[in-house]
């Protein structure tokens, strides 16, 4: 069990700022029902508990009328961007280097989860947890 607080970078929240606004929704109310500004996911280096994501999201499903935004918002990332996956993608030279490297910078960028690869023999279990 971890004894740290399981915090994730607020400008996680940055896509649904541009999923509002091609909605025609302004955001500023569903970030105010969870204590945040919208201008604060402009800032790459504060953290929140994870449980202010939940629940931010659910609030915006709600604020939109779409109980499966946080999905469509998903689809729409490029995750080749990230810096995490961008960072593996440059210095891996095989499967393992990659998964190695996204497992250890992940996990400074979240605290929530924990990633893991584990290999036996033949076989190799990549996964994660809360």
């Amino acid at each position: 069990m971890t004894h740290r607080l399981p915090l994730v970078k607020l400008s996680v929240l940055r896509p649904f700022v541009s999923e509002f606004r091609n909605r025609g929704i302004d955001p500023e109310p569903v970030f105010e029902s969870v204590g945040l500004t919208e201008d604060a996911t402009l800032d790459p280096d504060l953290s929140v508990h994870v449980m202010v994501i939940t629940q931010f999201v659910e609030n915006a499903a709600g604020a939109a009328d779409d109980r499966f935004l946080g999905a469509r918002v998903g689809s729409k990332l490029d995750l080749g961007g990230w810096p995490v996956l961008a960072d593996a993608e440059a210095r891996a030279a095989t499967v393992g280097d990659y998964l190695s490297i996204f497992i250890a910078r992940a996990n400074e960028i979240a605290s929530s989860a924990n990633e893991y690869l584990n290999i036996t023999g033949q076989m190799a279990v990549f996964g994660g947890f809360c």
